[in-house]
């Protein structure tokens, strides 16, 4: 027979397992897409949301360089036809809305810090 400790750390295993169990299931509810980038540029270029490629190129360079906070240039953009004053923009609009810090330095490429991720 199982004594009064063995049964008390029985009751804590499962319900340490069940809170598990939770949150392991909430993980899996949550979202993920993967896009190639040539097929968000083209869909980006035929709905005119440019702007939505500066989103996609911030979590590529996050994820990219292992790091919530990475610098930002300009070249990789202008390849897929955003300019800079669109990125500062949208840049702008992202930090007001607190899911991005950026650290502006004269002269030099800005410094992203994703916020939320």
């Amino acid at each position: 027979m199982a004594s009064e400790a063995d049964k008390r750390r029985m009751a804590e295993l499962r319900a340490g397992s069940q809170a598990y169990q939770a949150k392991r299931k909430k993980k899996k509810e949550e979202l993920f897409v993967q896009v190639p980038m040539w097929w968000a540029v083209e869909a980006a270029k035929a709905t005119g949301l440019l702007k939505m490629l500066v989103l996609l190129e911030l979590v590529h360079r996050s994820w990219k360089a292992r790091s919530l906070t990475f610098p930002f240039p300009n070249g990789s953009l202008r390849e897929i036809g955003v300019g800079r004053e669109a990125k500062r923009r949208m840049l702008r609009d992202l930090e007001v809305a607190g899911l991005i810090a950026v650290e502006r330095r004269h002269g030099k490429t800005p410094m992203v810090t994703l916020v939320t991720l």
